[in-house]
């Protein structure tokens, strides 16, 4: 079976073409897009000259006759091997240096769990939208504006009340379907978590008095 000899490279920088070079300093090979590293490995290590030379012409970064002119390899070799490099490696064959933090499994399902229960309490509240001339995709467009919309938040202790008056949207047909999910939402008498205070939905334009 023929083997593939690395290229020779004269220590500084060889341009592969205007975009892409790549710097020999010692035992080590730096791949450079522009004037920003990208790639590096040791001058000896085939597998990943190889691997690496197979990205940059996949992404685009190079073409292949760039890379032959340059290396000055047999075109034929190269292109059969070039081929048969696997164009993406797993997290455990990369050098520690260039393994990046992933989210932890526990945080994953944390995050994935919040995501699941606030999708389910929106789809309840466009339940209470939802009406002949209102499906549940302009039930959910209606919820999707009220959560950017601004609000003031005035407690009343003496009371054990915490109001949160939002501002009026722009069509009256909005503030109207609005007006039932919030007559909904105060009739379910929800305290604000941690507090005796419970919470009361009101437009800006009805006041509280």
């Amino acid at each position: 079976m023929t083997q593939l000899l690395l290229p020779f490279i004269s220590p500084g920088v060889t341009q592969i073409n205007l975009l892409v070079s790549v710097w020999r300093n010692d035992d080590l090979w730096t791949y450079f897009l522009g004037k920003f590293p990208i790639y590096s490995h040791r001058g000896d290590d085939q597998r990943m000259f190889r691997l690496t030379i197979a990205q940059l012409i996949e992404s685009g970064a190079c073409r292949q006759k760039e890379v032959i002119k340059q290396y000055e390899s047999e075109p034929d070799s190269l292109k059969m091997k070039l081929k048969e490099e696997p164009k993406h490696i797993t997290w455990e064959e990369l050098d520690e240096k260039d393994k990046f933090f992933r989210l932890l499994p526990g945080r994953k399902r944390l995050m994935d769990t919040v995501k699941m229960i606030s999708y389910r309490a929106e789809t309840a509240m466009a339940g209470l939208l939802k009406k002949p001339t209102v499906d549940m995709a302009a039930a959910r467009r209606l919820l999707q504006d009220l959560y950017v919309t601004e609000a003031d938040i005035l407690p009343r202790p003496e009371e054990n009340l915490l109001l949160v008056r939002v501002h009026n949207a722009s069509r009256p047909a909005a503030n109207t379907a609005l007006e039932q999910l919030f007559d909904e939402l105060n009739a379910a008498q929800v305290c604000y978590p941690g507090t005796d205070m419970r919470m009361f939905y009101e437009h800006m334009s009805k006041g509280c008095g």
